[in-house]
């Protein structure tokens, strides 16, 4: 099984698309998306101004993902 097979079970492309689309509007603006409880964390840079973060779970051990800096 490959791993896009997953990937319906755990994105919304109709969100998906329209972030992309407000980053894509708005290039001045960087955008952050946070998600989470999937059992592999990871960092994606999907355009420059757009950083998605899967934060990982393991069941009954909640730990913080990163820590979000205001400025």
């Amino acid at each position: 099984m490959r791993a896009d097979d997953w990937l319906p079970h755990f994105t919304c492309k109709a969100a998906g698309k329209a972030i992309r689309e407000a980053a894509e509007q708005h290039p001045e603006r960087r955008i952050e998306v946070l998600c989470g409880h999937t059992h592999g964390a990871g960092v994606a840079e999907i355009l420059p101004n757009l950083l998605v973060r899967t934060g990982g779970a393991e069941y009954g051990e909640p730990a913080v993902q990163c820590v979000i800096a205001a400025a």
